[in-house]
């Protein structure tokens, strides 16, 4: 068994130069703030859809356009 060369405190603290990984409260909330928005979401979903009905028509050999029935999130 090889012999730990580190203490268990030194693991866990950020190496020289890196950012701090621990966020303030207003900062974690301006970093997440987009898993709330569920307009993103959808619109990732879309696009993950479009993709992958794009590769699918593309692997039988089709150039058909994708995405066309994927309702709007943001009409606005």
């Amino acid at each position: 068994m090889a012999k730990q060369t580190q203490s268990t405190k030194a693991n866990t603290e950020p190496r020289k130069g890196m950012p701090s990984p621990r966020l303030g409260e207003s900062e974690f909330k301006r970093r997440y703030e987009l898993n709330a928005d569920k307009d993103i979401q959808a619109e990732v979903t879309n696009a993950a859809l479009a993709l992958a009905e794009a590769v699918e028509k593309r692997r039988a050999g089709a150039f058909p356009a994708v995405g066309a029935g994927r309702e709007d999130p943001r009409p606005n």
